[in-house]
């Protein structure tokens, strides 16, 4: 999830105008997969990030000046339009993208979940108990279990699982 991390977060009132364009074009970098040119918060991002850099960018500052307060105020400004936007975009597309994910998830389950089990009844996993802990008793561990696999048509976990389930005391005999 980390494609998902806000690029604001790490911004701090300790950080300069140019470290807020940085997060900024970043903000846009990460939009890019999302675009929406229909979409007026996508443009306005856009818009409000090449607005902002213009004004830093094109400024005559050196690094002792201090700025007008009108030229404090659009900074801020424009730093608080492209946060917010981004914020609202940010926001949608997360939810949008984890409510796909759960979906896909939750539809795989589903499918999962609607398949016939292998085994449907308990002699059949004592059977395959019995066999495995026979095995063991003779030394054929992990071959035995990778045969069991193979013929019932399952991994090995499954079958170390049912053999969990029926210690070899507590199989019929």
């Amino acid at each position: 999830m980390k494609k998902l991390a806000n690029p604001f977060d790490s911004f701090t009132a300790e950080h300069t105008p140019i470290d807020f364009a940085v997060c900024s074009w970043l903000a846009v970098k990460w939009l890019v997969p999302y675009m929406d040119c229909n979409n007026k918060s996508h443009v306005n991002l856009v818009v409000y990030c090449e607005t902002y850099s213009d004004l830093i960018l094109n400024s005559d500052w050196e690094l002792d000046d201090h700025i007008s307060a009108k030229e404090a105020e659009s900074i801020v400004e424009l730093q608080r339009k492209i946060a917010d936007t981004f914020q609202r975009i940010w926001n949608t597309t997360v939810v949008n993208e984890l409510s796909s994910m759960a979906m896909k998830q939750s539809k795989a389950q589903s499918e999962r979940a609607s398949k016939p089990r292998k085994f449907d009844s308990v002699q059949q996993w004592e059977r395959i108990a019995k066999r495995y802990w026979e095995a063991r008793e003779k030394g054929q561990g992990y071959g035995n279990t990778a045969g069991l696999a193979n013929e019932c048509g399952v991994s090995q976990q499954t079958i170390r699982n049912i053999a969990k389930k029926y210690k070899p005391d507590s199989i019929a005999k």
